[in-house]
């Protein structure tokens, strides 16, 4: 459960920090317009380069596609449990499971840790990556030392919503079904994969879960639109000069702009 009150701040939380991490993201970038390949989806597709191709591809949509049935029932779910048409939201198993599952998939989604990476690397005026790897195992590492902490050597506020909102505890037990809801006196969620170390949670209260997956869930819903607004901010069909690469993924100078009619990003060597 979570007051309308309590919603209200955690999302001007994480709304004005991910407003400063695309802010510093703008103006630490190491090469001109990297931030605009970043908005433009810059890729680099392997399978491309195996077929003659070059595998530097500009607005790349497929891993938005993949993700696309995800944010959907995300956002549904939100519109449904989340609207407040009372002054605070009611907990069930259903909604309890179902949250769970959502929490689940939003730390799991290749997609958005990507698209994170990506912008923390900007964030730290490091070169724009064409190519971000998110491993199959071990997301909690790539989620804490690639994410989470190098937005906290940035002094960037988003490192604490990572903090509020992911603990590996809560994506494994759900994973492997072990956990189970009091809701006698207690009103708990159990965390029976626990094994007694420091940093493992083993218990937390429906008021304290529902605070993690509203930290998660508004940065996984605001960081999207925040990112779709502004790749149509900028000023249409003009060229920015940025580092386009060739098939061997040496830098070579190019032009990209925002086509409106298409609602795609172009490139150009020059």
């Amino acid at each position: 459960m979570i007051t309308k009150e309590k919603f209200r701040l955690i999302k001007e939380k994480v709304e004005s920090s991910v407003d400063e991490m695309f802010e510093m993201a703008k103006q630490n970038e190491v090469n001109k317009n990297d931030y605009i390949l970043f908005l433009a989806n810059a890729e680099n597709i392997n399978k491309y380069h195996e077929y003659g191709e070059n595998p530097h591809i500009l607005d790349y949509r497929i891993f938005k596609l993949i993700d696309f049935d995800r944010r959907k029932f995300l956002l549904d779910y939100l519109n449904n449990s989340y609207s407040f048409n009372q002054e605070e939201t009611i907990d069930s198993k259903n909604s309890l499971t179902l949250e769970l599952m959502i929490y689940s998939h939003i730390w799991e989604s290749k997609p958005f840790l990507r698209q994170l990476k990506k912008i923390a690397n900007l964030c730290q005026s490091s070169d724009y990556n064409w190519l971000v790897e998110v491993p199959d195992y071990t997301k909690h590492t790539f989620i804490r030392e690639e994410l989470r902490d190098v937005f906290k050597v940035c002094d960037l506020n988003i490192s604490e919503i990572i903090t509020k909102g992911y603990h590996s505890s809560l994506r494994n037990a759900f994973s492997h079904s072990e956990y189970y809801f009091d809701h006698h006196e207690l009103e708990k969620i159990h965390l029976t994969n626990s094994q007694g170390k420091e940093w493992e949670i083993s218990e937390l209260t429906f008021n304290e879960w529902t605070e993690r997956f509203c930290y998660s869930f508004l940065l996984s819903h605001y960081f999207q639109n925040k990112f779709e607004l502004e790749r149509e901010s900028l000023i249409h069909n003009k060229p920015y000069p940025v580092n386009l690469k060739n098939r061997d993924g040496h830098n070579i100078d190019g032009i990209i702009q925002y086509d409106s009619e298409r609602k795609s990003y172009q490139g150009t060597i020059i």
